[in-house]
């Protein structure tokens, strides 16, 4: 695996990996909170396949911390930048959560460079949310929504990379995640310093992109003119029903499909049922 930087327009260092495989290029975006490495095990699956190449997205691993982010699409055009440097052309695009939704939009703006998405529980909230969340960020209450507030308490040091396994486990949100995947979190999601072991994502960070989710998400959804594929959880808090039906209403190029027993952090859960999805829509569509 080798790992590339480059500065991006705005000057902050970012880091990309590239598995060094053969293939079609598939690049995947990641989500908020996490960093590339933790999906390891499922992108070295991905590279028997795919030259895949994988974008860390600022304020995350060993991705430059900003100042702060307030939009969604910085993110995404970080990832156009990173395809135009890398001169990738008619790629796929698989992406999670956050990662899918920018790459949703980076199609949008870009589809010379994207051929099609894959798009793994991305965040889609149903408008009368996002109408809420337009007048709380107003009304400058954005730090009382659920997952702002989760990400403020968010536990920043500890002890050692074994305690984060083992008391990340016992929480509700990685019940269903394997041991491996908090294994390749505990490792590649925090940095060492001074004995202890520190959130790579700062929590504010992460805060600050929940409470940036796009208002618009819905219009770059119906102008998506490439092939997608949305794969939901079917235990998912995140992309809840009546939006991922929703989705698939929104725009006739949009594919669903729906796995039992998973949940938001579904490709960690059980990468062996996402893999299957993956392959099977990139041919019916090369």
């Amino acid at each position: 695996m080798k790992i590339r930087q480059f500065n991006s327009r705005d000057g902050l260092r970012l880091t990309a990996y590239d598995f060094e495989s053969e293939g079609p290029v598939l690049h995947f975006y990641h989500a908020n909170g996490f960093s590339v490495l933790s999906y390891r095990s499922f992108l070295e699956k991905l590279s028997r396949h795919f030259k895949v190449l994988a974008l860390e997205i600022r304020g995350h691993g060993r991705s430059e911390n900003p100042r702060s982010i307030h939009s969604w699409e910085a993110v995404t055009d970080d990832l156009i930048e990173f395809l135009e440097l890398t001169q990738c052309r008619n790629i796929t695009a698989l992406g999670h959560s956050l990662g899918a939704v920018t790459s949703i939009q980076a199609a949008v703006k870009r589809p010379d460079l994207i051929r099609s998405v894959i798009a793994m529980d991305p965040v889609y909230f149903r408008v009368p949310f996002l109408i809420m969340l337009a007048a709380m960020r107003i009304l400058g209450l954005t730090e009382h929504m659920p997952p702002v507030k989760a990400a403020l308490k968010r536990r920043s040091a500890w002890p050692s990379r074994e305690d984060i396994v083992r008391t990340l486990a016992r929480r509700s949100v990685f019940k269903n995640v394997q041991k491996n995947y908090l294994e390749n979190y505990a490792e590649y999601g925090f940095n060492e310093q001074n004995g202890s072991f520190h959130l790579a994502c700062p929590r504010e960070i992460e805060a600050q992109i929940y409470a940036s989710i796009p208002l618009r998400e819905w219009t770059w959804l119906k102008a998506l003119k490439q092939p997608t594929l949305v794969i939901r959880g079917a235990d998912s808090d995140t992309l809840l029903p009546e939006a991922y039906r929703n989705m698939l209403r929104a725009n006739p190029r949009i594919e669903g499909l729906e796995i039992p027993g998973l949940g938001h952090l579904l490709p960690m859960e059980d990468e062996d049922r996402i893999l299957p999805a993956v392959l099977d829509f990139y041919h019916k569509h090369s």
